[in-house]
């Protein structure tokens, strides 16, 4: 498993980083349900899209 991680890295340096932020943000949609789009970007503190989810 630890080979596969050391790959990524190599391939998509910011793949975990990518993965951790899509992973907080599937906790907040939990966490808040029902929740809007916007009502989740003030959770997150997310103004204007400047960290859009890809």
């Amino acid at each position: 498993m630890q080979e596969l991680v050391d790959i990524q890295k190599r391939l998509y340096p910011d793949l975990l980083e990518v993965m951790r932020q899509r992973y907080v943000l599937m906790q907040n949609v939990e966490h808040l349900q029902p929740v809007g789009r916007r009502a989740l970007a003030a959770s997150m503190n997310l103004l204007n899209g400047m960290c859009a989810v890809k």
